[in-house]
Parts: C-alpha cells; sequence; structure tokens
C-alpha cells in the first residue's frame, strides 16, 4: 500500500469514530431517558421500581430473597389509599418501608426495618408501599411530604 493510500485509509477511519461519538452518545442518552421515565426518582435519585399489585406478589413481597439492590424499589400498589400493614415474614436482610398517598407523598417512613421484628406488623396510610434497600431513607434523604414520581 502506497503512502497516499494509507494516509487515504486513515483519514476515513478517523472521519468514521469521529461520526460514530455523537451518535453513541445520543444513543446512550435516550436509553438513559427512556429509563428514567420508566423509574422511580426522589431527590433526583433513581431507583429501579418492581411494581406489585396481585393479591400473591403483595403478600410476597421481598420475602425469601437475599437483598434488594441499593438502586431498586419494589413498589406495593394496592389499588386504594387506607391503612395498608408491612412486615417482615421471610425476609433475610433489612428494609425502609415507605408510605406513599394517592399523589404520590410519603405519609410515613419505617426506617431499618429488621428481619428480627417479624411478626411485628408496620401500619400507616397510604395507597402504596415502597421497600428500599435500608439506609435509601437517610441516604436521599426522605422526609415525609416528599414527592415520588413514577
Amino acid at each position: 500500500m502506497t503512502v497516499s493510500a494509507r494516509k487515504f485509509v486513515l483519514k476515513d477511519i478517523l472521519l468514521i469514530v469521529i461520526g460514530l461519538v455523537p451518535l453513541v452518545g445520543a444513543v446512550s442518552g435516550a436509553h438513559y431517558f427512556m429509563t428514567r421515565d420508566q423509574g422511580l426518582t426522589v431527590r433526583g435519585s433513581f431507583f429501579a421500581p418492581e411494581i406489585v399489585s396481585s393479591k400473591e406478589d403483595l403478600a410476597r413481597g421481598l420475602s425469601g430473597r437475599d437483598s434488594i439492590d441499593r438502586g431498586a424499589v419494589m413498589v406495593f400498589d394496592f389499588g386504594s389509599s387506607g391503612q395498608h400493614c408491612m412486615w417482615m415474614k421471610d425476609m433475610k436482610f433489612a428494609i425502609d418501608m415507605v408510605w406513599l398517598d394517592d399523589t404520590k407523598k410519603v405519609t410515613a417512613i419505617e426506617r431499618n426495618v429488621t428481619p428480627s421484628t417479624y411478626p411485628q406488623s408496620f401500619c400507616h396510610d397510604g395507597k402504596t408501599v415502597a421497600e428500599f434497600a435500608a439506609g435509601t431513607a437517610d441516604r436521599v434523604p426522605l422526609y415525609i411530604g416528599d414527592s415520588l414520581s413514577y
């Protein structure tokens, strides 16, 4: 290959790479915003939700699992507002429990609830309950009256 041909090939490769950088950025940015729109956000912190609403899933919750990821949340959608009780039956790790009203405002928080509290129930008014890894309510931080979006 001649020197001029080699320069031409390198120039083409450089142009292709330069052209791909914005494309990769646009695709990853679109993925970021699509994911953010499908998640739960509070005070700028994003959590990947697992929403449960069937009778069986509401009863099981996080029971039997080894952990919940620090960036995840399980959302219990009870369908109507009222007093909803949670417990730590068959749990293997501590969690923070957050009750939300029908406007997704925090009505109650139980921090660092451990499996040893079972069979005690934690009952508060709300429409949904969000369960986070223990320490999340302090780390974010979460307060009564905060709004969560999802």
